[in-house]
């Protein structure tokens, strides 16, 4: 007889009903007699303050994330590394990368615990803060890097570089750098285009940009991308919208794909297409 898989349990704590699903999932688990950590409750708020997610995920075979898409983007960047795939489970508001809903919790865990599942392999970015000639601070991201302008600033001016050479400087709210998975995020809101997440590509968008001809760039995910603080007024470095770095002038960040890719399980119900008409709205017609 196979081994059953132990599972790991990520809860939001702020979410009421995802803490209830977690007990409830717990009385489930010991119905089945499957191994598991009990939850570990995570706020993605806090970004890497909840490092006790790193020691939750010791042997843990799969992770069943309860909460939103901004815990599933916190979890990511621990269990990306240690090869663990995850489960997302929507008691967000939006759950654009959710492959259940609450009431299919039981149901995809017990598929979950059969094998009965494939994984979609989600591209990470890798970003490094360098000062001077030291490196300061670094973090995964499975959405989006960005440098922003701080509360009081007007304009950040962001030079802009890849492989190749010179690209641009933006001279505006900041720029986005995002993954597949993250241009139906932030890069969206910015006026980006939607990328397949299988597609191999970064994309790098401008956040308001004071210029009418300043565009989203589509690079292969071979590049790396150089942002360099050239203003010096407040500006921050951010990953995920979680982990957050105060930026000063001169500072450079270089990003690139990881070298570890996030695991998504998926059940083959739902596509990228289908979220984007479920939870976007795409080509919804309002009644027209």
């Amino acid at each position: 007889m196979s081994r059953k898989p132990t599972l790991g349990i990520v809860v939001n704590p702020h979410r009421p009903k995802a803490v209830e699903a977690a007990g409830r999932l717990e009385e489930y688990l010991s119905k089945l007699d499957v191994p598991y950590r009990p939850p570990c409750t995570f706020d993605a708020a806090l970004g890497d303050a909840g490092a006790g997610l790193d020691a939750h995920l010791a042997d843990v075979d799969a992770l069943i994330v309860l909460g939103g898409d901004g815990t599933l983007l916190a979890a990511s960047r621990y269990a990306a590394p240690k090869g663990i795939p995850l489960l997302s489970v929507r008691f967000g508001g939006f759950g654009f990368l959710a492959e259940a809903e609450p009431d299919e919790l039981e149901e995809a865990v017990e598929r979950v615990v059969r094998g009965e599942y494939s994984v979609q392999e989600r591209t990470m970015l890798y970003a490094e803060l360098v000062r001077g000639p030291t490196p300061v601070a670094s973090s995964l991201a499975l959405n989006d890097v960005v440098v922003t302008r701080g509360p009081l600033s007007r304009v950040v001016l962001v030079r802009t570089e890849v492989r190749a050479g010179y690209l641009a400087t933006y001279s505006g709210d900041g720029v986005v750098v995002s993954s597949p998975t993250g241009s139906t995020a932030y890069s969206l809101s910015a006026g980006g285009p939607l990328v397949d997440p299988s597609v191999p590509v970064i994309l790098i968008t401008p956040i308001c940009p004071h210029s009418l001809n300043a565009r989203s760039v589509v690079l292969s995910d071979e590049e790396e991308v150089a942002l360099t603080v050239e203003s010096s007024d407040e500006a921050m470095m951010t990953a995920d919208g979680q982990v957050g770095v105060p930026l000063v002038q001169g500072d450079r960040i270089l990003v690139r794909r990881a070298d570890v890719r996030a695991k998504l399980i998926t059940f083959g119900l739902k596509t990228f297409y289908d979220h984007l008409q479920s939870r976007l709205r795409w080509g919804d017609t309002f009644g027209l």
